[in-house]
């Protein structure tokens, strides 16, 4: 995974973290406060239960446990002193502090007052007054613990309810960040998928450049265009080939319909004229001739042309040909008509393709003038040499005039 995410992953993580902490710590504080000011008001609401007891014991004339309940206040006392260590806020501490001051001075006279009962003093009228009035005192102070208990249970509340909105910012910025940097992209790639499976590599993956995908998306591209463009030179190829196909399939068409009139028709020039324009048509070319020799080769007996110049109606080098023919095969014999064969045909000029007509002598000769000197495939040139076959055989049986 790239690190910038992984960065992005360890800050949210790490305030997260840091929010979550800090308001569990909260709770965790206030929760601890509680407990102490829970014990101090069982211990503020068990002064009032020793105050009764003492001016019990007092009005019982039983002094023998009067010392014993006076240091078990004093003990409760000392324990309520100690709450003021962290366990309040600082606003009601100084009133708890006041208040617990005045429950030690009220205790201290109230103290003195039993005490002096204590030694068969005539007990006052007003002694259960006196200790209402302390009591009270003792309820004030139990009612300022209460109150900061109160505060404090309000705002652990509000602790926590801001730890449950921390949680749904958070897991929506996460649900955010998700669908930005994993969930979007990955759905753009796989988008992606499904166009390059459907042949659709025109489309790119846009994908953010901050995102993790977009490494990715761009190699994506990338292979996308280069399939592209592999799909359009096979497709520009099978398209050729298809033409090509096609249009040999028709030169078949003509070249067999031309084999069958020849077979079938009486051969004299203007039949001659009708095959060579058809084979120049059939291959796509302008120009070309057909020669028709006397039997000894002397002179053209049929010439047949289709938009040939002067200089090539008149190129007298084909008696000559001829008369090389003629040599080499008293010279070599069928080896040697082989070889003439092998040259005529194969050794083409630029300037015109020559095949001869050969059955059981050499007739002539069909003339093509491309353009260039492959202006004609292999397969076109063994349907003009079928054809060039045929037209001998066709010589072979008529004697020409």
């Amino acid at each position: 995974m790239p690190n910038h995410l992984l960065r992005k992953l360890i800050v949210f993580t790490a305030v997260w973290l840091m929010f979550v902490m800090l308001f569990v710590g909260i709770t965790l504080s206030i929760t601890w406060r509680l407990e102490d000011r829970g014990m101090a008001i069982n211990e503020a609401g068990s002064l009032r239960k020793q105050t009764y007891l003492m001016v019990a014991l007092v009005q019982a004339g039983d002094t023998r446990q009067l010392p014993a309940a006076i240091e078990k206040f004093e003990n409760q006392m000392r324990d309520l002193a100690q709450l003021k260590n962290g366990s309040l806020g600082s606003e009601i501490q100084n009133q708890y502090l006041q208040q617990l001051n005045t429950v030690q001075t009220g205790f201290t006279q109230f103290k003195a007052r039993i005490l002096a009962m204590q030694k068969n003093e005539p007990v006052p009228d007003r002694l259960l007054q006196e200790t209402q009035l302390f009591v009270n005192d003792i309820n004030a102070l139990v009612k300022s613990i209460e109150h900061e208990n109160t505060r404090s249970i309000q705002n652990m509340r509000k602790a926590q309810f801001l730890l449950i909105f921390t949680v749904l910012i958070s897991s929506l910025m996460a649900l955010l960040l998700l669908n930005q940097y994993l969930i979007q992209p990955a759905l753009a790639l796989q988008k992606g998928v499904s166009q390059l499976s459907q042949k659709a590599f025109s489309e790119p993956v846009l994908v953010p450049e901050q995102t993790e995908f977009y490494p990715v998306a761009n190699e994506f591209n990338q292979l996308a265009s280069r399939l592209q463009a592999d799909f359009d030179a096979l497709d520009q190829g099978l398209k050729q080939k298809s033409a090509a196909l096609k249009q040999l399939q028709q030169q078949i068409q003509v070249f067999t319909q031309l084999t069958l009139e020849l077979a079938h028709a009486p051969l004299h020039q203007d039949v001659l004229q009708n095959l060579l324009e058809k084979v120049l048509s059939a291959l796509k070319l302008t120009s070309g001739s057909i020669r028709i020799m006397a039997a000894d080769g002397s002179h053209i007996v049929w010439a047949n042309h289709v938009k040939v110049s002067n200089d090539q109606k008149q190129d007298d080098s084909y008696l000559s040909q001829y008369q090389e023919y003629r040599s080499v095969q008293k010279a070599a014999g069928n080896d040697g008509q082989t070889m003439l064969n092998y040259r005529l045909i194969e050794g083409h000029s630029s300037d015109d393709i020559r095949i001869p007509i050969q059955g059981d002598q050499l007739y002539g000769w069909l003339t093509l003038y491309p353009h260039i000197a492959t202006a004609i495939t292999a397969h076109e040139e063994m349907l003009i040499r079928s054809l060039c076959a045929q037209l001998a055989v066709k010589l072979d049986a008529q004697t020409l005039q």
